[in-house]
């Protein structure tokens, strides 16, 4: 993560108010011309914050990588799932746990934060950090995005 470290939310938990808010919003502001729209919707409109991984799946031969979250609204109230499909994948990396995990469920834990990233034309990286500091990256030109009915 480039914003959003594993050590800073490890932080926060002990009292930590520096924040990369700001950072990230301007940051996110200076490349929206270069994102795709279901990235600029998810941004804006829905929160993956808290969700959990139920699956994860790659089509190598289709450069096709999906992640499916069981989350909340963006008000924490109503429960939903949450897609997130890309296309023209280049790479996907599942870095390991964190020595010092933050609070939360087994597994990959509560998705705390996500950051979009532009690497260069056509390359556009996603990062998801969860609770347990495992660490999700997919690196694509493609993205649809879906959630559930409230």
């Amino acid at each position: 993560m480039r914003f959003y470290t594993h050590d800073w939310w490890l932080n926060v938990q002990h009292g930590d108010s520096t924040s990369p808010f700001q950072a990230y919003s301007e940051y996110f502001d200076s490349v929206r011309s270069q994102l795709p729209p279901a990235v600029l919707h998810l941004h804006e409109s829905e929160s993956l914050h808290d969700s959990n991984v139920c699956a994860i799946s790659i089509e190598v031969t289709a450069a096709q990588a999906r992640v499916d979250l069981r989350g909340w609204d963006r008000e924490g109230n109503v429960r939903r799932i949450y897609t997130l499909s890309y296309s023209e994948v280049l790479s996907l990396a599942v870095s390991g746990a964190a020595e010092v995990p933050l609070v939360g469920p087994f597994g990959f834990g509560d998705l705390g934060y996500d950051e979009f990233n532009v690497l260069g034309p056509g390359a556009i990286e996603h990062r998801l950090l969860f609770s347990s500091g495992v660490e999700v990256a997919v690196v694509f030109s493609g993205f649809q995005f879906t959630a559930s009915p409230p």
